[in-house]
């Protein structure tokens, strides 16, 4: 059993046969929300949900993300924003024993896996309805089965034609590539509803990747998330393919703190998330 778990993670960080980074999600409220986030980016987490998402921001934010999957896998994400500029960074790395997996000699010796990504991203509003966002990505891959470098770039679009109704698109890792394979392209599209002031509901449908030669299909996430009082939310989010996300967060005029449960991934297990945010 341990073995198949270990040889799991290897194949969720890296092959040698193909380039990963797959990241389920980042950020306790977008988690929450089952990472149906793609439409309602107003804060600091459109860096990686959707880059056009920056032109809500009304002051500079940053954020802090710690998780760990598998009890073995550990995520962290950081990001710095403000109003249609911001930096961000996510890795997810595993230390291991090389000798169970066949890598190295001696059930003592440890390998590190890692995958990392670095973005620069950008918002311009096009048309009074209309914004674009981009995201310059620089990708990361060092582990005991080959380290290399990367360069894609993500693409974003959110418009508001109809009143609390905003549809969105974003297009990821266009002609990244790390060790010369093309790292999985995804297309999301997203439709967010403000209901009232008080609860909003998002709806984000995609390709879902196979790697090697197997088909791709449609994958569907739809979150809610309701705020009292301004200071305290309640969300929750559900997967195709059973995946269940719940989560409460509780915030201040400089300061927020977002806590999910749940998994975005029919094939991993309930997992904790905390954030932390803070505005300048």
């Amino acid at each position: 059993m341990k073995r198949a778990l270990i040889i799991t993670i290897l194949l969720v960080l890296s092959s040698t046969s193909y380039a990963g980074f797959k990241f389920e999600g980042v950020g306790a409220r977008a988690i929450g929300m089952g990472g149906a986030f793609t439409a309602v980016c107003d804060d600091v987490n459109a860096t990686y949900y959707n880059p056009a998402g920056l032109f809500r921001l009304k002051q500079m934010e940053g954020t802090f993300m710690r998780a760990n999957k598998f009890g073995v896998i550990d995520v962290n994400y950081i990001a710095l924003a403000q109003k249609n500029m911001g930096l961000s960074s996510v890795n997810q790395g595993a230390e291991l024993e090389a000798g169970s997996i066949g890598i190295g000699a001696g059930p003592t010796k440890k390998t590190n896996i890692d995958e990392t990504i670095y973005a620069i991203s950008y918002a311009k509003r096009v048309h009074p309805k209309a914004v674009i966002g981009v995201n310059l990505t620089f990708l990361n891959l060092d582990s005991a089965l080959g380290s290399d470098w990367g360069v894609g770039l993500d693409l974003g679009a959110i418009t508001d034609f109809l009143e609390d109704l905003t549809l969105a698109l974003m297009i990821r890792n266009i002609d990244a590539k790390v060790r010369d394979e093309k790292v999985p392209t995804s297309i999301t599209m997203g439709c967010a509803y403000k209901i009232n002031d008080e609860i909003i509901v998002d709806l984000d449908i995609g390709n879902k990747e196979k790697y090697k030669d197997s088909d791709s299909k449609i994958t569907y996430r739809m979150g809610a998330e309701y705020v009292w009082n301004g200071m305290v939310a309640l969300r929750i989010g559900a997967i195709k393919d059973g995946g269940l996300c719940v989560g409460t967060g509780f915030k201040q005029k400089i300061w927020q703190l977002d806590y999910a449960f749940g998994r975005l991934n029919k094939d991993l297990p309930n997992n904790h998330y905390i954030s932390a945010t803070f505005k300048f």
